[in-house]
């Protein structure tokens, strides 16, 4: 059982490596913006997100800091925040490479 677990996390691993290749050759390609973002959004804001999810997590462990008491009221917050701000990210990839198509088609 462990194998697997080590087998699933270095795949997870290589799948990040091999998309973040093909977005950087991609947009080295066409220097279209979105790629940029839709890296952006796909690679870099889920690990971000993660990291301040566990600083706020061990934040709410410990029972806050000052004033502000964090209950269980923030964190399912902060995860529904956190996936809208990784769609929009998408969305703004969406929207670049669209835009990108369609000046490429009248051209």
């Amino acid at each position: 059982m462990l194998v697997l677990l080590y087998t699933l996390i270095a795949t997870g691993y290589l799948l990040f490596l091999v998309i973040a290749i093909l977005l950087i050759r991609t947009f080295r390609r066409t220097r279209n913006v979105g790629f940029l973002w839709l890296g952006a959004a796909i690679l870099v804001w889920p690990v971000v997100a993660r990291a301040v999810a566990s600083g706020l997590r061990s934040l709410v462990n410990r029972g806050g800091v000052g004033p502000f008491e964090f209950g269980g009221r923030v964190l399912p917050l902060f995860t529904v925040s956190q996936q809208v701000l990784g769609l929009a990210l998408v969305l703004i990839a969406v929207f670049h490479l669209a835009r990108r198509q369609v000046h490429s088609r009248s051209a």
